[in-house]
Parts: C-alpha cells; sequence; structure tokens
C-alpha cells in the first residue's frame, strides 16, 4: 500500500484496517464450519447477559489490570520514543513487532500446556515420564 500505490501513512493505516477486519471475518467463518451444530445455535441474548458478562470479568479481572498496565507502559514508551525521530519511531515499531511475535509464539505455548494439562485433570489420566503412572492413576 505504501510503496505500490504511493498512500503514505493512510496506506499503513487502511492495510492494518484491511488485515483486522479479513482477520475477524476468517476467524468467523471458521467458527461457524468447524463448530458442532449443537454449538452454534446459542441464543445471543444468553451471552450478552449481566450474568454471563459478570462471570467472566470476575474470572479475568486480573488479566484485564495487566492488559491495562502493559497498554499504558507501551503507549507511554511510544509517545516519548516519537519525541525523538522518526528513525527512532521505526525502529521501535520494528522492535515492537518483533516482541508480538515472541509474546504470542509463547502465549500459544502456554494456552496449549493449559488446554493439555486441562483435559489430562478431567479425564484424570495421567502420564509421567518416568513410566511408574501410564493411563489412569
Amino acid at each position: 500500500m505504501v510503496w505500490c500505490f504511493h498512500f503514505d501513512i493512510q496506506g499503513v493505516a487502511f492495510a492494518t484496517l484491511r488485515a483486522q477486519v479479513i482477520c475477524m471475518l476468517l476467524g468467523v467463518w471458521f467458527i461457524g464450519r468447524y463448530l458442532p451444530q449443537s454449538q452454534q445455535k446459542t441464543d445471543l441474548k444468553s451471552i450478552l447477559s449481566w450474568q454471563s458478562l459478570k462471570g467472566v470479568i470476575l474470572v479475568n479481572t486480573n488479566l484485564m489490570i495487566r492488559t491495562i498496565c502493559l497498554l499504558v507502559v507501551t503507549n507511554h514508551f511510544i509517545s516519548i520514543g516519537s519525541s525523538f525521530s522518526t528513525n527512532v519511531l521505526a525502529a521501535n515499531a520494528v522492535l515492537f513487532q518483533i516482541h508480538y511475535l515472541m509474546a504470542y509464539l509463547f502465549d500459544g505455548f502456554a494456552n496449549t500446556s493449559s488446554v493439555f494439562s486441562g483435559k489430562a485433570k478431567g479425564t484424570k489420566i495421567w502420564r509421567y515420564t518416568n513410566k511408574r503412572c501410564v493411563g489412569h492413576c
């Protein structure tokens, strides 16, 4: 968008917006395609009810506080870095992209291990590497 069409900063913003919308549409499509039919017929009113939202908020309070703190620090870092020069701002943007890539990579491993450990605990199947316990313990 920037080099081919010479859109400058507006091209970067438009490309980012377009990428976010395409990812959201792909996510909705994957959910609709691969979610079992019994789980697709959920009432929107029950999903957006205060009781269900209250439960999610109470469970995720620590995560929300962490996210707010990370956003404040990130925005503060970017605002201070932008006062130096455009080169520093561009270098910081590249470093943040690398940082986000590593964070998502480790977050994927963390989520995967949470899912597998929760599934193993729920089914009460534990497998140890020292071969003392294999199967139901």
